[in-house]
């Protein structure tokens, strides 16, 4: 029954046109995702350096863990 079904086509000059027209659209979002995995992948990067870098004490902690309250509101 599904076969049956005509669905009407632009030519195919007209579908490269709309390939092209939505592939120049979704060129900036590409370019936007393409950086804010990059950006997560180095924030991943500093996180792990930090924790090494407080860990092995070149980073003091102390003074800043002091003024935390005990208790998370």
């Amino acid at each position: 029954m599904l076969y049956s079904i005509k669905i009407p086509l632009p030519p195919v000059p007209e579908q490269k046109r709309i390939i092209h027209y939505l592939e120049k659209a979704t060129a900036d979002v590409d370019v936007a995702i393409d950086r804010a995995r990059r950006e997560i992948e180095l924030l991943g990067e500093y996180r792990t350096r930090l924790i090494a870098d407080v860990v092995t004490g070149i980073v003091d902690v102390r003074e800043v863990a002091a003024e935390l309250p005990d208790e998370v509101e």
